[in-house]
Formats: C-alpha cells, structure tokens, sequence
C-alpha cells in the first residue's frame, strides 16, 4: 500500500488517461478488482466517473468483470450507476451479459434502471437472458416488476396484465418453460 501511496503523490494528474487504452488509473485498479487501490485513487481524488475513449467508466469495469467489492466502492463514492458508454450501455448491461448476480444486486440496490435500452435496444434482462443467466433473469424480472407494478394513482390494477410488460414477461416465461 506505501509504494501505491508513493506513485499516486508522484502523479500530476491522477485522472489523466493512458497513451495506450486511454484509460485512467481508476479504471485499470478497478478492471482487475484491486479494491485497495480503488480506495486510495477515490482518496486521492480520482474522479469516479471519468470516461475511457468508449466512454465508460470505472464502474463499467468493475461491474463486465464482476468485482463486487469494487462496484460497492465506487458507488459508495459517487460513481452514477446509470452512466452510458458510447454504445449506450449502463454497468448493469455488463454484469447482466455476464452473469454477475451480486454485482445486478448492488447496481440495483444503488438505483440502476433495469428496463434501460442501449443502442442495439437491448436490455439488461435480454442480455442476461440470452446468455443462459437464469438467476440474474430472475433477479431483474423481479426489479422490473416492482418498477412497473407502482401504482401512479391511489387505483390498484394489473400492471403485468397490460400493455407490452406483460405480454413480454409471458413470452419470457413461457420460452423457458417450453424448452
């Protein structure tokens, strides 16, 4: 931890990025999961939602390699769950994809959107559910209903019962059962 200390005082710019990933340090400590690290860049003031040439961030790292400790870190000091990288995907695309259910867990808890779309118009549930997932596919199905089951008047109704949620959540469901 001194010698991190030591070359983290040497550096003029602790967000400045890389000549060859363009990437910051953040990032680099957060892909491999060094939370310790992670932790003495935050407190040296490393801005948790830099952005790489893909316009990701730390977070996105983190959360496409699974590296719990780290995600819970950088939320903790700021990092924006929600944040889009150039294809337009959220930290919770990666974990999804990948079938990190703690990390969807603790992106969820920390205020992620699990109905986001990006730009191929994928979500995170589709890719979670593409790549076989069934406990993230679970887990995201579960935050999606209580995001849509929220009752905008003081009315109850069948939230699931109507319109495209629904008949997706059906289909899903019943994909899985048929097979």
């Amino acid at each position: 931890m001194a010698e991190v200390k030591k070359y983290i005082s040497e550096w003029k710019d602790i967000n400045a990025l890389s000549g060859l990933g363009s990437c910051t340090a953040l990032h680099l400590a957060a892909e491999e999961g060094h939370t310790v690290v992670v932790k003495a860049l935050i407190k040296a003031g490393a801005d948790t939602d830099a952005r790489d040439r893909l316009q990701k961030t730390a977070l996105h790292d983190a959360a496409r390699n699974g590296h719990l400790e780290v995600v819970e870190t950088l939320v903790k000091a700021g990092s924006d769950p929600s944040v889009k990288s150039t294809d337009g995907s959220t930290p919770m695309h990666y974990a999804a994809m990948k079938g990190h259910y703690e990390v969807s867990r603790a992106l969820l808890e920390a205020g992620a959107d699990p109905s986001v779309r990006n730009e191929e118009n994928h979500t995170p549930l589709y890719l979670a559910e593409c790549s076989n997932h069934e406990n993230v596919v679970k887990l995201l199905l579960g935050a999606l209903a209580v995001k849509y089951a929220k009752p905008k008047s003081s009315r109850t109704c069948n939230v699931l019962g109507t319109g495209d949620v629904g008949e997706w959540c059906g289909a899903l469901f019943c994909a899985k059962t048929s097979k």
